[in-house]
């Protein structure tokens, strides 16, 4: 079960590497950006937030994971992105947990928890070894 999760995590991730290579066009080279670089990451408070998300919940979800790795939030094809640094697979289990139990934000099959144990490269991106991230469907 835990492999279906960390499978599925890098499906979106792999998918979202797909989508942000097609939608940049350029020049055609292997450089190896950082694909959280590459969404914008903002630490502001954000303008809005996805429907069922509310700034008490926002930074409930901060404070549970640890605020001093927290790198930011940003909005990158149609998903709400929350993103840590230096993390581990209990954090992301941890996470996971509190959203389905505290905030009901997923079920126990919902994967909008996701996280990287090592470094993950495609397209030209890459997504640093340790990162935990949720997403949420932005409307």
């Amino acid at each position: 079960m835990a492999n279906k999760k960390i499978g599925i995590g890098m499906l979106v991730m792999a998918l979202a590497f797909g989508m942000a290579v097609v939608g940049c066009g350029g020049n055609g080279s292997s450089s190896n950006i950082n694909f959280l670089d590459h969404i914008g990451l903002s630490q502001e408070t954000p303008g809005s937030l996805p429907s069922f998300l509310d700034n008490t919940s926002y930074n409930a979800i901060i404070n549970h994971v640890g605020a001093a790795n927290y790198l930011g939030w940003a909005i990158f094809d149609g998903e709400f992105f929350m993103v840590w640094e230096n993390k581990t697979q209990s954090d992301r289990d941890s996470l996971h947990s509190f959203l389905y139990s505290t905030h009901s934000m997923t079920s126990p099959d919902d994967d909008h928890v996701n996280f990287t144990p090592t470094r993950l490269s495609q397209g030209g991106f890459y997504v640093p070894a340790g990162t935990l991230w949720t997403t949420f469907e932005y409307q």
